[in-house]
C-alpha cells in the first residue's frame, strides 16, 4: 500500500525527514480529523494575529509587525552571516506602520545604540525620512 511506502520512506531515507511531522500527525489522528481541523480554520483576513516565519513572509505586508526573539544572536563578538542579515531585512520590511524589534536582541541593540559615524548618521536619517 502506498501509505506504508511513505512511512518507510520517512523512517528509512534521510531525504524523507521533512515529512516526519506530517506522517506522525496522519498516523496519530487520521486524515478525517486533519481535514476537519483544516476546514475549521479561519482565513488570514479574519485573523486577529498572524504568526509566520521570515522565510514565508516575502512579498507580504501588515500594518504592525513584531520581530520575535528567535533570530540567532551573535556570540563572542561575531556578526550575523550575510544570509541572516538578508532574512532580517525581509522580516523588518514587512511592517507598513509599526515595527516592534524589542524582542529581537540584534535589532533592538541596533535601534537603541547611538550612531557613531557620519555614515551611520546618514543611514539613520534615511530610515527616518523613508
Amino acid at each position: 500500500d502506498k501509505w506504508s511506502q511513505v512511512q518507510s520512506y520517512v523512517r528509512d531515507d534521510p531525504s524523507g525527514e521533512d515529512l516526519t511531522l506530517l506522517v506522525r500527525l496522519v498516523d496519530e489522528y487520521g486524515t478525517a480529523t486533519i481535514l476537519e481541523a483544516i476546514e475549521g480554520t479561519h482565513s488570514e483576513d479574519d485573523a486577529d494575529l498572524v504568526v509566520a516565519t521570515a522565510h514565508k513572509v516575502k512579498g507580504r505586508q501588515w500594518p504592525n509587525v513584531r520581530i520575535a526573539s528567535d533570530f540567532r544572536e551573535p556570540q563572542d563578538g561575531s556578526d550575523l552571516s550575510a544570509e541572516e542579515w538578508r532574512l532580517l531585512y525581509v522580516a523588518v520590511t514587512r511592517a507598513e506602520l509599526l515595527l516592534d524589534v524589542a524582542s529581537c536582541a540584534v535589532l533592538h541593540e541596533l535601534a537603541t545604540e547611538p550612531a557613531d559615524t557620519e555614515e551611520d548618521d546618514n543611514l539613520e536619517q534615511l530610515s527616518i525620512d523613508a
